[in-house]
């Protein structure tokens, strides 16, 4: 548990970027928490052109949080928490808001190890079309339902990587990395050759009805 302070100790002593920025990484592999809410609205809050944000192994960040920036192009965004050491599993909503936010701009998405429901995940897979500039998508240990996963592999051409590696929903044979149009066009074949109809959500999310999240919140996918 953090000292009591701590938080305030943490806003006091970080300055906010330029309005230059455009990369930043505060990715950690050590699952000790890494940076909250309040550091990262600090730190970017005069960042419009940031267009990487690197939060890997960061679960206190909150999707209201990230929502809150002012950075309208952001083309990569790593979210993913591949370390075992993270923090105990809850079931936030808002990856889907994210996706909407910025599926002009996205190219990279990590979703890897969130525990984002299955409805919220399908309305993120949605917003990416045949003009989605995305190229990778990794939804490794998420609760992806074959049905949006199969709906993205058919709308999306500019894809050439998703890794759903230990994704439990998915069919036998898929539940890998796929690299290049050969591989996942094999993917959406097996997935459509076990039975999955695809299905797109018909609406969008909307990010007001986006729970106040506390800042300790984990995002953590369960075991």
């Amino acid at each position: 548990m953090r000292p009591p302070g701590a938080a305030a100790a943490e806003r006091l002593l970080v300055a906010p970027c330029g309005p230059a920025l455009q990369e930043l990484s505060l990715a950690t592999a050590t699952g000790g928490g890494g940076t909250g809410d309040a550091v990262l609205q600090r730190l970017l809050r005069a960042s419009p052109r940031l267009r990487l944000l690197d939060l890997r192994g960061c679960p206190r960040v909150s999707p209201r949080a990230l929502l809150s920036l002012p950075c309208a192009d952001l083309e990569q965004l790593h979210l993913g928490l591949h370390c075992s050491a993270c923090p105990p599993p809850r079931a936030p909503q808002g990856c889907a808001a994210l996706a909407w936010r910025w599926r002009h701009s996205l190219r990279e998405l990590d979703l890897a190890g969130l525990c984002f429901g299955e409805q919220d995940l399908a309305q993120a897979l949605a917003a990416f079309g045949p003009a989605a500039p995305l190229r990778s998508l990794d939804l490794a240990g998420t609760r992806v339902a074959p049905e949006a996963l199969s709906a993205l592999l058919l709308r999306c051409p500019s894809l050439l990587y998703l890794d759903v590696s230990s994704c439990r929903r998915l069919p036998r044979g898929t539940k890998r990395a796929h690299r290049g149009r050969a591989e996942l066009g094999r993917c959406l074949r097996l997935l459509l050759g076990a039975g999955v109809v695809p299905r797109t959500p018909p609406e969008p999310p909307d990010p007001q009805q986006l729970p106040h999240s506390p800042p300790e919140l984990p995002w953590a996918a369960g075991q």
